[in-house]
């Protein structure tokens, strides 16, 4: 069992308990979902808590990316057998110790960002996540202040096996913004269409405000070739180059 500094290790019965607890914060999300849903008529409410029910997960590209809410051990099993899975980056800033356990038992790699709902992620959260989605091997020490608990991951630079699963707490503020990014830079999406699929996925604008003015800020500025596999020799080179100032190369239009 890993154990974070300063906490004692639990038994089986109390991680379990945890998990279950997490049932209940999973409910909440069920019931907003009836009061948000309910100007949409009974088919739309129906659609909207069924996407709740499971775990408001979603394949954003087969292969790559795979989104959700706070996943349990046999949500994670699920996700194996139908998807394959490689990495789990959380979002929490902890993980939930079975998920640990989970992830060292099945080979799976685990990195953990601490986000919070009511603010944006930095230049650095954002430039790790597009370097573990680029494939890139990441330079471990670069990230030092941002990766705060990780499984599998040793050495100086670790590449990150895909399908990447990423998550929060109801995978709709903290990764909706992440996804959101995602979308726009390595999949070519519209901010007004991406900011509309965070809406599809639980994340209510007027309580967490900042997330969209920080989308509409950076839209402007974001590379949507940056995903690219295609990408030309000329940009890779810039993409060097600024590696050493930028903790996101290449994701800004060139000025």
């Amino acid at each position: 069992m890993k154990v974070r500094p300063g906490d004692q290790a639990e038994s089986g019965y109390v991680a379990e308990r945890k998990m279950k607890g997490l049932g209940k914060k999973r409910n909440t999300i069920i019931g907003v979902v009836f009061a948000l849903a309910f100007t949409g008529g009974y088919w739309g409410m129906m659609e909207a808590l069924d996407r709740a029910v499971v775990l408001n997960d979603e394949v954003v590209e087969p292969g790559r990316l795979i989104r959700s809410a706070q996943p349990w051990t046999g949500d994670l099993d699920k996700m194996l057998k139908e998807e394959g899975l490689g990495t789990i980056v959380c979002l929490r800033g902890y993980e939930e110790e079975p998920i640990l356990e989970w992830a060292g038992k099945n080979g799976v790699k685990l990195i953990c960002m601490k986000m919070k709902a009511d603010d944006p992620p930095t230049a650095f959260q954002v430039g790790l996540f597009f370097d573990i989605m680029r494939g890139d091997t990441v330079r471990l020490d670069r990230y030092s202040d941002v990766i705060v608990e990780k499984v599998g991951v040793d050495g100086p630079a670790v590449k990150f096996p895909f399908p990447i699963l990423i998550h929060c707490e109801g995978g709709a503020d903290r990764t909706g913004v992440m996804v959101a990014l995602y979308r726009m830079t390595f999949q070519g999406w519209e901010l007004d269409r991406a900011r509309r699929d965070m809406i599809k996925h639980f994340h209510v604008p007027f309580l967490h405000p900042a997330q969209f003015r920080f989308l509409e800020k950076i839209a402007p500025e974001l590379s949507p070739g940056y995903g690219s596999l295609t990408l030309n020799k000329e940009r890779m080179l810039k993409r060097e180059s600024d590696a050493r100032i930028s903790p996101m190369p290449g994701v800004l239009r060139n000025p």
